[in-house]
Order: C-alpha cells, then structure tokens, then sequence
C-alpha cells in the first residue's frame, strides 16, 4: 500500500480523479473520501483535515453508509488532529487501536476493508512512531 511506503504525494496524486469524478458507487467514494485523510494525516495538513472529516462524516451519514470503522476513524482522527501534546496523541491511537479490534471483531464486511487496506497496519505504524 503507497500509505505504507511513504510516498504520500502519489497516493494523493492517483486518489485525485476518483475524488474529482462523480462518485460511481458511494462505498467506493467513502473508501477514497477515507484514503484522502490518511495521505493528509501523514503529510501533516490538519488545517485541511478538520474540513475534511467535517465533510466526509457529512457525505456518509447523508447516504447513510456511516460504518463503524469509518465513525471510528473519523472521530478518532479528529481527536489526534487536535491533540494537545504527544502523550495524549499517542493516547488516543492506542485507544483508537483497542476499539477497533474490540468493536469490528464480529463485523467480517467492515474486516475485509480493513485488512485489505491496511487500516489497522496504518495506525499501528502512525502510534510506534511516537513511543
């Protein structure tokens, strides 16, 4: 996954058309509106996240496609975006880890794009940088 790797400026770069085009199916809209704060998480644009996360929690409770995971993601995110020193960021994955994995155990749909793309893998590695 180019999350993983590093190369943030092409992950955004190739998740540009899919964001730009109308939306084909709004699973994949919400997967790629998802992508889109990850790349922005890693390169450090919180400015823009907070819009973001506003936005997309609004797009998939209006098409009523609000998963778990994606609750999850969003209102964890937004906590660490505004966290106010790095004990508290660190924190906040770690409770943001222990949720999912407790939460989605039973959730084999919400599994499946998780582990497809490395979600849970992304947010481990984003908290072992800060211990």
């Amino acid at each position: 996954m180019v999350l993983l790797s590093g190369s943030f400026r092409v992950a955004i770069v190739t998740l540009q058309p899919l964001i730009q085009q109308p939306p084909v199916h709004t699973y994949i809209q919400s997967l790629v509106r998802l992508l889109e704060i990850m790349i922005h998480f890693d390169l450090g644009n919180h400015d823009l996240l907070n819009d973001k996360l506003r936005n997309t929690k609004r797009y998939l409770i209006r098409h009523n496609k609000l998963f778990k995971f994606e609750y999850l993601m969003l209102t964890y995110i937004n906590r660490i975006v505004n966290a106010s020193d790095r004990e508290k960021t660190d924190h906040l994955f770690r409770q943001l880890i222990e949720k999912m994995e407790i939460e989605l155990r039973n959730r084999h749909e919400e599994l499946v794009v998780l582990q497809y793309f490395k979600i849970m893998d992304w947010l481990k590695l984003k908290r072992s940088k800060l211990i």
